[in-house]
């Protein structure tokens, strides 16, 4: 296991899969929400069915991933966000449930 944690996909299908989350133990409160929000992105990627193997889409996988830990596990993640167009976007920040 590298980095944050592991997703790994059961069984031998490889674009789409039921999966199983390792997380290292040991990580500090905002580290852990960090990794099991990232890992649970990955294992919601698994869940849809691809065109092509999960792997082959590299790095807009672990884009997705890293969106909502560095996004919305912010403590400054409000309801609402201004993209560079100008254009509001809603969003709920995972670390808030209770706040809704």
């Amino acid at each position: 296991m590298t980095g944050r944690g592991l997703t790994v996909p059961e069984g031998l299908h490889n674009t789409q899969a039921a999966t199983y989350t390792l997380v290292p133990d040991g990580l500090a409160n905002d580290a852990l929400k960090g990794a099991v929000t990232h890992e649970l992105m990955h294992a919601i990627q698994w869940s849809y069915k691809t065109k092509g193997p999960q792997p082959r889409y590299g790095w807009i996988r672990d884009a997705t991933a890293n969106w909502p830990s560095t996004r919305c596990m912010d403590k400054r993640c409000s309801s609402s966000t201004t993209t560079p167009t100008g254009l509001a976007v809603a969003r709920l920040a995972l670390g808030h449930v209770g706040d809704w």
